[in-house]
């Protein structure tokens, strides 16, 4: 199937049989479904349906589903951090499970830092994170500091690229 055609209505089907169900093999379609599909339309379907992915009974579903979106970004630096702020809201709405959703946004902050730390030129990483992104036109910079996302911020290479 052609995701750019019919990603958003194939994700939509499929979060709203997850409501019913939460079966393992429909968290793999929908991760192989936002995979597919752009940036800007797989966060918009994440953002519109995020109470009702927020019900997830195994953390590792949605991990799966949010990682799968990382991979397939063109921007993975700044698709991580988004979603590292997006599990962190949904931490902030569901107290009972809150250390379930930050753990994946540590990890989401976790996997962002190990992306910078594999860009071995200073230059190009200050291009890569001072670069609009897809997500809103922000940088990877913008992101980090409109979401207060401080553990990426407080990175020593981070920091000294922000001095110079």
């Amino acid at each position: 199937a052609n995701m750019s055609i019919y990603g958003a209505c194939l994700a939509k089907l499929v979060v709203h049989c997850l409501l019913s169900k939460q079966l393992e093999p429909l968290w793999l379609t929908l991760a192989f479904v936002v995979s597919g599909m752009t940036a800007t339309e797989s966060l918009q379907i994440v953002e519109e349906h995020r109470t009702d992915l927020a019900k997830v009974k195994e953390m590792e579903h949605l991990d799966l589903v949010l990682t799968s979106m990382i991979e397939a970004a063109d921007y993975t630096i700044a698709m991580a951090l988004y979603l590292s702020d997006y599990m962190t809201s949904n931490a902030e709405n569901d107290l009972s499970r809150s250390a379930d959703f930050e753990k994946v946004a540590n990890k989401y902050i976790q996997i962002a830092s190990e992306l910078v730390a594999s860009v071995e030129s200073d230059h190009l990483l200050s291009l890569l994170l001072e670069t609009p992104t897809d997500i809103a036109h922000l940088s990877v910079f913008e992101i980090a500091i409109k979401y207060g996302i401080s553990d990426f911020m407080d990175n020593s290479r981070i920091q000294m690229l922000m001095t110079h």
